[in-house]
């Protein structure tokens, strides 16, 4: 028996059937050339070893740490936002 669907799920379909598919062609095009999926890439920097979910956690935490130090050291610190911060906490920063 099928569940019912729920509004979450409406809400999606009916974005799908309506702009979706044109926002799903627009990324398609923006996404350079790969030869497999998944294709990750961290600030446009290709990440290979897909494999490991603790290397590519690792490599996120660096990124996040690294962008939000520069924005500190340069007084920008008004732009990190508290989820950003958020996220810190849970790498261990």
């Amino acid at each position: 028996m099928e569940a019912a669907p729920t509004k979450h799920t409406n809400d999606v379909l009916t974005c799908f059937k309506g702009k979706g598919k044109v926002v799903e062609v627009g990324a398609a095009k923006r996404t350079p050339a790969h030869p497999f999926a998944p294709w990750v890439t961290i600030n446009g920097k290709e990440f290979k070893d897909i494999q490991s979910t603790d290397k590519l956690r690792q490599a996120l935490c660096d990124e996040l740490s690294f962008n939000v130090k520069s924005a500190v050291e340069s007084g920008r610190e008004d732009e990190v936002s508290e989820k950003v911060k958020k996220s810190l906490e849970l790498c261990g920063v």
